[in-house]
């Protein structure tokens, strides 16, 4: 089964940006097993959608980006942010190659 991550942020966002290039190598070196999906917002879009995400998912992230894991719905797990993103692939062993990471 190929698993889905999402990132959800804005482009002018350097998290963002980070967390793109981490899905990026991440479904790379492991096609097989993940694909990405990237949803780009503009700020104030973001600031609105990250608004109803808290109040559905009760949790207090506010910052972009915001990342997800899932097998059967893209939006199935809150990993977190661009750091708890980092962390989560470290942890999972992913973080493998070329790809640089700060």
């Amino acid at each position: 089964m190929v698993t889905t991550l999402t990132v959800v942020g804005y482009p002018s966002c350097p998290y963002y940006q980070k967390s793109v290039s981490l899905a990026r190598h991440i479904e790379t070196k492991n096609s097989d097993k993940f694909r990405i999906n990237i949803i780009s917002k503009s700020t104030g879009e973001y600031r609105e959608w990250v608004r109803g995400f808290k109040a559905t998912a009760e949790n207090n992230h506010t910052t972009s980006p915001s990342v997800f894991i899932g097998e059967e719905k893209a939006f199935e797990t809150f990993i977190g942010g661009n750091d708890d993103f980092h962390h989560w692939a470290r942890s999972q062993h992913l973080k493998r190659g070329s790809c640089t990471i700060s």
